[in-house]
C-alpha cells in the first residue's frame, strides 16, 4: 500500500519510477519484519507468533492510513484505494514478445512481466543461500545455533539480516497486481493468504529454488482451474482440498524418505564398526627380544 501511494505521488521515467516502486516496497517490509526479528534476537519471541500477530496490526494500520491519508478521491475511484499510478510505473504485459516469438496468447489472457521479477529472486535466492558464505554461516545457524556460535558465526545478527531480506521480498509479494492490471492499492487488488501459500509452496519444494519454481506452477494450476470447475456446476472447494492433500502427501513422502535414509546410514555404521571390531587372522608381531625359532 505504501509503495503504491509513493508510486502515485511521484512521476519519474519509466525504469526509475519502477524500481523506485520496488525500493520502497521492500524498505517498508523490511521495516515492518525487523520487529518480529529484533524479538527473536534479544527476547527470544518465536517469529511465528510475534509475525502472525503482527499480520493483523498491519492490516489495523493500513486501513486506517488508506482511510486517513491515502485514499484517493472518490471522483478519481468509486473504491476506496491509493491514486492511479501513471503508466511509467505500471510493469508491461509479456503478450507482446511472446506474439513475436510466435507463442500465440489469446486477447483475454495477461501474461504479466512480474514472472521475470520471480526468476530474478529466485536465482539470487539460489546464488546467496547455496553459492556465498553468507548463506554457509545462516543454513549453520538454522541447524544449530550453538555450534555456529562456536565456529564465530554471530547467530543474532543472521537471525537479524534473514527476516530482514524476508521482509525485503515479501514487500515485493502484492506488486503484481499494483503494477499491473489495478495500478492502484485497493482492498481488492492484492489477494491474501500469500504468505501461507508461500509457506506451503516452499514444503513442496523442499526449499530448493528450482523445486520451489516447478511447486508455484502447479499451484498456480490448481488455482486456476477454479473457473473451470466453477463452470462445470462443481464446487470450486475442489482444489483447495487437493491442495491440502498434495501438501500433506509431501510431506509425509519427504518424512518417510528420510528416515529410511538414516535408517540405512545407521546400518552402514554399525555393519563398519563390526567390521573394525573383528579378530584379524594374521598372528600378532612378535615382541621379543630373543631370536626368532625357525620351524623344524
Amino acid at each position: 500500500m505504501f509503495a503504491a501511494a509513493a508510486a502515485a505521488a511521484v512521476e519519474l521515467p519509466a525504469p526509475l519510477h519502477v524500481l523506485f516502486t520496488f525500493a520502497v516496497a521492500m524498505a517498508v517490509g523490511a521495516a515492518w519484519a525487523s520487529i518480529p526479528a529484533l524479538l527473536r534476537a534479544y527476547r527470544g519471541v518465536s517469529e511465528v507468533i510475534s509475525s502472525i500477530m503482527l499480520n493483523a496490526t498491519a492490516l489495523g494500520f493500513g486501513a486506517f492510513f488508506l482511510q486517513r491519508w491515502l485514499r484517493a478521491p472518490a471522483s478519481e475511484s468509486p473504491v476506496l484505494g491509493t491514486k492511479a499510478i501513471s503508466p511509467s510505473g505500471q510493469l508491461p504485459t509479456l503478450n507482446g514478445l511472446l506474439g513475436a516469438i510466435g507463442i500465440h496468447v489469446p486477447d483475454a489472457t495477461r501474461v504479466q512481466s512480474y514472472i521475470v521479477v520471480a526468476a530474478i529472486v529466485g536465482v539470487a535466492y539460489y546464488l546467496l543461500i547455496w553459492r556465498a558464505r553468507y548463506g554457509f554461516d545462516l543454513r549453520a545457524t538454522g541447524s544449530n545455533a550453538e555450534a555456529a556460535t562456536a565456529s564465530g558465526v554471530d547467530a543474532k545478527r543472521m537471525v537479524i539480516t534473514a527476516m530482514l531480506l524476508s521482509g525485503a521480498i515479501a514487500g515485493l509479494i502484492g506488486l503484481n497486481n499494483i503494477m499491473g492490471p489495478a495500478a492502484r492499492y485497493t482492498d481488492v487488488s492484492v489477494v491474501s493468504g500469500l504468505g501461507f501459500t508461500g509457506i506451503a509452496i516452499a514444503l513442496l519444494g523442499r526449499n530448493n529454488p528450482i523445486g520451489i519454481a516447478f511447486a508455484a506452477l502447479l499451484w498456480a494450476f490448481m488455482d486456476a482451474v477454479q473457473t473451470p470447475l466453477s463452470n462445470a456446476d462443481l464446487p470450486k472447494q475442489i482444489t483447495a482440498i487437493m491442495q491440502g492433500i498434495t501438501v500433506l502427501s509431501v510431506v509425509i513422502a519427504y518424512e518417510v524418505v528420510r528416515r529410511v535414509s538414516v535408517r540405512q546410514e545407521l546400518a552402514g555404521l554399525r555393519h563398519h564398526s563390526a567390521d573394525g571390531a573383528a579378530p584379524s587372522a594374521d598372528p600378532p608381531p612378535s615382541t621379543g627380544t630373543g631370536p626368532e625359532v625357525a620351524p623344524a
